[in-house]
């Protein structure tokens, strides 16, 4: 392997490890903003993702006392939440998933 493959895998693991880390927030903003009949652009919907996971995120670390375990709870819930769209798609064959990525990726 060289330097720069090295490169390339890195970026790809911390462009993994955001999309986890967002998701939950993401899932949020994507099912208020269609219980509410709101029409968002994908960058306000990247936007209040984003926001949406910083809250539960906050809120994970103050209920559960420690930064270490709040951060670790939050990423058992990221890991969660991919694991439902990943299940409801390929496991169920279900279509919000695909409208779900497509809204928030084109």
């Amino acid at each position: 392997m060289r330097g720069r493959d090295g490169c390339g895998v890195v970026a790809l693991f911390a462009i993994a490890m955001g999309v986890v880390l967002a998701m939950p927030g993401a899932l949020v903003t994507y099912a208020v903003a269609g219980a509410a009949s709101v029409a968002l652009d994908r960058g306000q919907l990247w936007t209040f993702a984003l926001a949406s996971s910083f809250v539960l995120y906050c809120a994970t670390l103050a209920a559960s006392g420690g930064f270490f375990r709040g951060t670790a709870r939050y990423f058992l819930v990221s890991v969660a939440a991919v694991t439902l769209v990943a299940v409801a798609r390929f496991g169920l064959h279900a279509e919000w998933p695909v409208a779900f990525v497509r809204a928030f990726v084109g």
